[in-house]
């Protein structure tokens, strides 16, 4: 998986078993750009409940991450 968390660019690697569970493999790499106090407060969250995420699910255009908070994911058309 890689993408954007708001400032840096990331990248990290996932195992994802046919029940919908994901157990993340290594530690979440990522740029090392900063931004503002708030900016990098709202990213540091992100990557908090990516790390979290125990459970995946897949509904139409929405993948959705979840764990102690849940992140959906939306497919831009």
């Amino acid at each position: 998986m890689s993408g954007t968390g708001g400032v840096n660019r990331y990248s990290t690697a996932a195992e994802i078993d046919g029940k919908g569970g994901i157990t993340w493999k290594g530690e979440i790499a990522a740029t090392k750009m900063a931004a503002s106090a708030e900016a990098m407060a709202a990213e540091d969250a992100f990557f908090d409940a990516l790390r979290g995420a125990r459970k995946i699910s897949l509904t139409g255009g929405t993948l959705r991450l979840e764990g102690a908070k849940a992140l959906e994911f939306t497919r831009q058309k």
